[in-house]
């Protein structure tokens, strides 16, 4: 399922004398994800009677490792030349190959929750002819919600500006189930490029675009779009 070439992480030693497990960096060299035996490894999980025991016993874990004190702080995390295989699409018969995928990000958790910093990502996918030239995020997790901070992605012909928000996790709500909100910005869309993952989308050529978009899915609105497309809005 997966294959590293080469680990290298540089703790802060100091910070263990504090109960925190503090790391300067990580980096991981050439790592491979194949996620079609994740999924095949994973599926059973999903349908036994257990699977739910196994969370529970992870998640009391978790829970004792923050209450005793410990903190995961500043972690630079760097992958180089990432490559994961059977990646799911938007059509569930297809598959696609992500390849040169570099990241550079910054990671905090403790038992109030967790902070995710994406500094820059990078990446292809080849079989949808789609380069992702730079990406930036902020993800904030706590007991309550999950929520995404200003995330942009510059791609070969396409700026996307999008923020949002998940409700956290619960036994009592499905995951489809559960409430979210999603803006996308003003942001220069270039059509053709987006019909490589969607190919059913009407639009062509560029044009700008933003929308609202809050749920559940199991109830799904769209208060508003805006689209300028040449030059008519």
């Amino acid at each position: 399922i997966f294959h590293i070439d080469s680990v290298v992480v540089r703790p802060r030693w100091s910070a263990l004398l504090r109960k925190e497990f503090s790391i300067h960096e990580i980096a991981l060299f050439r790592p491979t994800v194949d996620l079609s035996l994740l999924r095949d490894s994973l599926g059973s999980a999903l349908v036994v009677p257990e699977a739910d025991s196994l969370r529970e016993s992870a998640e009391t874990t978790a829970l004792n490792a923050w209450d005793s004190g410990w903190r995961f702080k500043n972690a630079s995390l760097r992958i180089q030349d990432g490559y994961i295989s059977n990646a799911p699409g938007l059509n569930v018969e297809e598959n696609s190959t992500v390849e040169a995928l570099v990241l550079h990000s910054l990671l905090s958790a403790d038992e109030e929750g967790g902070q995710l910093d994406i500094l820059d990502l990078q990446a292809r996918i080849p079989s949808r002819d789609l380069d992702i030239r730079g990406a930036s995020a902020q993800l904030v997790v706590d007991a309550r919600l999950w929520s995404l901070n200003q995330m942009h992605i510059q791609t070969s012909r396409s700026n996307w500006h999008l923020r949002g928000s998940l409700a956290a996790p619960s036994e009592e709500t499905a995951w489809y189930e559960r409430s979210f909100q999603l803006e996308i910005e003003p942001s220069d869309v270039n059509f053709d490029e987006v019909r490589s993952l969607v190919p059913s989308l009407p639009l062509h050529d560029s044009g700008r675009f933003s929308a609202y978009l809050s749920g559940p899915i199991s109830e799904l609105t769209v208060p508003w779009i805006r689209l300028e497309h040449g030059e008519s809005s």
